[in-house]
């Protein structure tokens, strides 16, 4: 078959059509496809799977509370193209579910720190994507020195509210009702914080006691409001307008206004009107900025078990770098990193991540057809499907074809908010617990 026949073959609907058409073009000494095999491999895969049925299906995973102090409830939402009978399987130590899994039921109980996968099955074959989850039991220690949002709830409704926390981050949904409107722009000062979803069909409610939440310790809240209108009085009175701005895909400019609370209940207001709700978000009371220095200067009683606590609950770490089996292979792995960098390197590159950029990490930002707007690290890309990781560790899946726009900008995949959410203190013990990690186990 003539070369020029088998470029067009890469672009066919079947994966097993595109894997043959580019081991020919390979045999012939087109190297520039080496990038592309391992996709064109998992096409033909993710074919096999489901041949002999025209079914797909696709699976969501929630859980009540993705950190919890006692336990959790986690449930799964299918839906398929066609009838058929299906199974969820599913695992609790991250590996890739088979037919021979655990049998997912209506909700899962879970009491002990997981990564759920979970994936549909029918006919004893996978038919659908893996989705993932991570399930964090908050330590007694993390309780007293980490910021908890709990028991949200909207006044007259019966819809839950799941605060998510560190996820104020570019990229993410800016409103709990319109997964298309994402946040484009946020200030590192108070990027990371806790993001608290409000909903954009609530801009006219009017009560005093419209939102209502729990924190574990003193918080400062920030709500971020259309800086066209006029603030209610509840805010006029008691917030005040800070110089921090937060846009979104769909050309809304918010003005950020804070007031500091203590531990306990609070109670925010209505939206007064505006055709544009307000967006909440909580970090803990005196945050400051982290420098280099005070870190290092913090490493003389730097605690590693402290440091690993971190890494897999408030540092989010565990989002795009896996350890010991734990995480999300995104990032570089850091496993014997002692070997080839310093606890310069270490510090430095949590505190200013764009100071050293490792190739093939930088984020990437993608503007889809509909207006969305994300930015994270691909984890998976084929020609059907490109699997992206946001900061917060949300793993977002986007159809190539739905794309506007695609930069691969000169940016790390690492937040730029640690320096904001983690003190001196808890950067030394990050960094000292990754410092002493052993290299990663090879298998011969």
């Amino acid at each position: 078959m003539p070369k020029e026949q088998r470029q067009k073959l890469l672009d066919d609907g079947r994966g097993r059509i595109r894997l043959m058409a580019a081991l020919g073009l390979m045999e012939e000494g087109d190297r520039n496809l080496q990038k592309q095999f391992d996709a064109f491999v998992r096409d033909a895969d993710k074919d096999s799977r489901t041949e002999g049925s025209s079914i797909t299906a696709k699976i969501q995973l929630k859980a009540k509370e993705l950190n919890f102090r006692d336990s959790t409830t986690v449930s799964a939402q299918v839906s398929t193209s066609g009838p058929a009978e299906y199974e969820v399987r599913y695992t609790l130590d991250g590996s890739k579910p088979t037919a021979k899994s655990a049998k997912f039921n209506n909700f899962q109980q879970i009491s002990k720190e997981a990564t759920m996968q979970a994936g549909v099955f029918i006919n004893g074959q996978l038919a659908s994507d893996i989705t993932s989850l991570h399930l964090h039991k908050i330590t007694d220690s993390e309780w007293k020195d980490r910021l908890f949002v709990r028991g949200v709830r909207i006044k007259g409704s019966d819809a839950k509210v799941s605060p998510i926390n560190d996820g104020l981050q570019r990229g993410v949904a800016a409103y709990a009702d319109d997964g298309k409107d994402t946040i484009t722009q946020v200030p590192d000062a108070i990027a990371g914080a806790t993001l608290v979803p409000t909903r954009k069909g609530d801009y006219k409610r009017k009560e005093a006691d419209y939102l209502l939440l729990t924190t574990n310790l003193s918080a400062t809240v920030y709500i971020a409001y259309d800086s066209r209108s006029k603030v209610p009085d509840w805010m006029r009175k008691d917030y005040k307008k800070t110089d921090h701005f937060v846009t979104t895909s769909k050309g809304q400019k918010l003005q950020v206004y804070s007031r500091d609370f203590k531990a306990g209940r609070i109670a925010l207001g209505g939206n007064s009107g505006p055709k544009t709700m307000y967006q909440l978000y909580l970090s803990k009371t005196g945050a400051k900025k982290t420098s280099i220095t005070a870190t290092k200067a913090a490493l003389s009683k730097a605690n590693t078990k402290h440091g690993e606590e971190i890494f897999f609950g408030r540092g989010t770490c565990f989002a795009c770098h896996q350890v010991k089996g734990r995480g999300i292979v995104v990032g570089p792995d850091l496993q014997g990193i002692r070997q080839r960098r310093d606890m310069h390197y270490v510090i430095q590159s949590t505190l200013e991540p764009d100071a050293y950029i490792v190739e093939g990490y930088q984020q990437t930002s993608l503007e889809m057809k509909d207006g969305r707007k994300l930015f994270g690290m691909i984890q998976e890309e084929t020609a059907l499907q490109i699997k992206l990781v946001l900061p917060t560790g949300q793993q977002v899946f986007v159809n190539p074809k739905d794309i506007k726009k695609r930069d691969d900008a000169k940016h790390s995949g690492m937040p730029a908010s640690f320096a904001y959410t983690l003190s001196p203190q808890d950067v030394a013990d990050v960094s000292a617990w990754i410092m002493k990690l052993p290299p990663a186990k090879t298998t011969k």
